[in-house]
This record gives structure tokens, sequence and C-alpha cells, in this order.
């Protein structure tokens, strides 16, 4: 049996909802352990980006929250497959 790999999330308080959790979902659906991380082991205050009337960008309301399981501090680069950093690109 081979081990499942991991792929890591990294987020923090404002992160938004919608990328962390589908994100995680996604990577559980092909097969790989997502970790979020963060700043410290707790949890986080996501937000969802919304539109106002007659606003001409978004705004952004109170989320979703979700545990990190891991501080950047303790992140062993050598125990993942990638790394994730939503709004950004995989690396």
């Amino acid at each position: 049996m081979t081990a499942q790999k991991k792929i890591l999330i990294i987020t923090g308080d404002a992160g938004e909802s919608f990328e962390i959790l589908f994100a995680t979902h996604r990577l559980k659906e092909a097969g790989y352990i997502p970790v979020i991380a963060a700043s410290s082991v707790r949890k986080l205050n996501l937000v969802i980006h919304d539109f106002e009337p007659g606003w001409d960008t978004y705004i952004e309301r109170k989320g979703y929250l979700v545990e990190s399981e891991i501080s950047f501090a303790n992140v062993h680069t050598q125990d993942y497959e990638a790394v994730l950093i939503p709004g950004g690109l995989i690396i």
C-alpha cells in the first residue's frame, strides 16, 4: 500500500472561503491529503468576496471557519508533493 501524498495549503485569517474549501475537497477527491498551514494552529476566519450594488469592486464578508493543522514553523517541505497558495498558483 502506498502512502497518500500530501499537499500543503497556505492561508490565514481573511483567506477566501471558496478557494480554501474547494481546493481542500478537490484534492481529497484526487486522493491527496490537503494540509492547511498558517502562522499558528488555530481556527481561521475565512471571508467571502461579494458584490455590493453600485460598487466597482467586491467587499469581504465573514465566511467559514477552518482549522489550520500545522504552523509554518513546523512545516518540513520534504513531506509535501506541492504547495497551494490560494489566489496564486501551484508550485
